[in-house]
């Protein structure tokens, strides 16, 4: 659309399934238009950030919650005898809260001292929680009573699906407070394994190549670390005198294994995403004290090399700060004057590159007393492999993204570019296709992103016709189906109309084919 174009005006209805407390087929802000929305903010993205809200604003609850609610619901339409056990009447509020209330309760109620000390420590009041989650559920009732009336669609008047409200009102954690988080599951892995290191090699299982007689705890810990590291320096293994106890043996490195994978992915991926944030954000920083800024006249090269000195920076980085820590460290014992562990400072950064780098070639005699510190390091070095890796991955996505983005950012330039957006052929571009587009271009989406939204579409109008009525949307609440949430633009009769995804799917492939080779050069 050129600047002299007068501006569209598309009153946008969202056919929103991820709100539905009257069923299939809730009509969220069915007079939204570009007009009401700022300059700012185009419909779309109104309406993409109106979803995001909803998600972020979901009620946290726990398992025993979730579950109460939909058994209570579930009894309520037995007994009621409606005609499906997926809704209840808006008039059986006052009867849910009752009978969740009796649910979770039990009998069982907790003294006022205790559920504020358990709930000092994380832990949930699920009686309160019931009854926020009771009053959401009333909130969305009279809400939608009201919308309704104004949107004159009363197929659903009066009902209450609870099963969609469950699910998309709600998220489910955990019961107990340290596994809500990634990183406290890992670590929380992590201290199990190192305690029942030492409790299953000296007590359950003894064995003196682990667990000798003196120092067996602290040797036990540092074989522990040492196997999770998968540093293997050979001075600490397994008894192979008899066939059980390298069988034990085996499977104490498989289980090493797991717990490594699973720890240390939880800690790179989530743990330390602000610490990775902080280096990167000194390194373009220090860029641009150098002179190498960031701008929009950038050259693609420029861009690239950019990205490469700050990644490549940060992982350099770290590296040097792990090993320095392993070579002051290690100097550190050697102070204590002995022949046999006696290492100069070059033999020290050898050992410390050898442990970062999970190498571990065993070939250097060390101070009994700095397993102490290897303990630790060990794990700091596995830490250092894993971030590593996951730097260079990102690194390699990053560089592909700078590409896509030099091309799609050139489309002011490229009028081939926009007539390939234009996908219903009427000679403009709106914002539904160029949005559409962009993320093509972007590879943001694929071919196989868009063949179930296809496909929900016409279960919901059908093949033959142009566009989703209220007459489809009623006949959708009697059937069975997955709930979505698809953004459609009104006609002047008041239908929905084809959304352009329908025609995107044919031009996908066309589109994706005329712009790879900008994005190549």
């Amino acid at each position: 659309m050129t600047s002299d174009e007068p501006e569209k005006t598309a009153e946008v209805a969202e056919v929103s399934f991820e709100d539905s407390v009257g069923g299939k087929g809730e009509f969220e802000n069915a007079s939204l238009s570009l007009e009401d929305v700022s300059d700012k903010q185009l419909g779309v993205q109104a309406l993409a950030n109106q979803i995001a809200s909803r998600r972020a604003d979901r009620l946290p609850v726990t398992y025993g919650v979730f579950v109460a609610f939909l058994k209570c619901c579930k009894r309520i339409a037995k007994e009621r005898n409606y005609e499906t056990l997926n809704k209840i009447k808006s008039t059986d509020m006052i009867k849910l809260r009752e009978e969740l209330t009796k649910e979770i309760t039990k009998g069982r109620i907790l003294p006022g001292p205790v559920r504020r000390f358990t709930e000092f420590f994380g832990f949930r009041d699920e009686l309160r929680t019931a009854n926020l989650l009771v009053d959401r559920a009333e909130r969305r009732v009279e809400a939608m009573a009201e919308q309704h009336a104004d949107f004159r669609l009363s197929f659903h008047e009066g009902w209450f699906y609870y099963r969609d409200f469950a699910f998309y009102h709600t998220v489910t954690e955990a019961t107990l407070p340290w596994t809500r988080n990634e990183l406290s599951v890992a670590l929380t892995k992590t201290l199990l394994f190192f305690l029942g290191t030492p409790i299953f090699f000296c007590y359950i299982s003894p064995d003196e190549n682990i667990c000798p007689a003196e120092q067996g705890w602290l040797n036990s810990l540092y074989f522990a670390s040492k196997t999770m590291s998968t540093v293997g320096y050979g001075d600490v293994s397994v008894d192979r005198s008899t066939t059980w106890k390298v069988f034990v043996g085996t499977m104490y490195m498989i289980i090493a294994l797991l717990v490594t994978l699973s720890s240390f992915g939880a800690v790179v991926q989530s743990g330390v995403s602000k610490y990775n944030g902080f280096w990167e954000r000194r390194m373009v920083e220090f860029a641009d004290l150098i002179g190498f800024k960031k701008t929009d006249d950038n050259t693609l090269h420029s861009r690239i090399q950019l990205v490469k000195f700050c990644k490549i920076g940060d992982i350099t980085i770290k590296f040097v700060i792990v090993n320095l820590i392993g070579v002051f460290a290690t100097r550190l014992f050697m102070l204590r004057e002995n022949e046999d562990w006696s290492w100069s400072w070059m033999e020290s950064f050898y050992w410390a590159v050898q442990t970062t780098t999970t190498i571990g070639y065993g070939d250097m005699t060390k101070n009994p007393d700095q397993r102490y510190f290897d303990i630790f390091y060990l794990i700091l070095g596995t830490y250092f492999v894993g971030a590593a890796l996951s730097n260079i991955t990102e690194l390699n996505q990053q560089l592909l993204d700078t590409r896509r983005f030099f091309a799609w950012d050139r489309l002011q330039s490229n009028s081939a570019m926009f007539r390939s957006m234009d996908i219903n052929k009427d000679g403009t571009v709106d914002q539904y296709e160029f949005v559409l587009a962009s993320l093509i271009m972007l590879d943001k989406i694929e071919p196989a992103d868009v063949d179930p939204i296809i496909k929900k579409y016409r279960d919901l109008c059908g093949n033959d016709s142009t566009c989703i009525t209220t007459t489809d949307l009623e006949a959708a609440v009697d059937s069975a189906g997955d709930n979505e949430s698809i953004s459609f633009e009104m006609d002047a009769d008041g239908n929905l109309e084809k959304p352009v995804w329908d025609k995107a799917k044919d031009t996908l492939k066309r589109f994706r084919s005329s712009h790879r080779n900008s994005i190549e050069d």
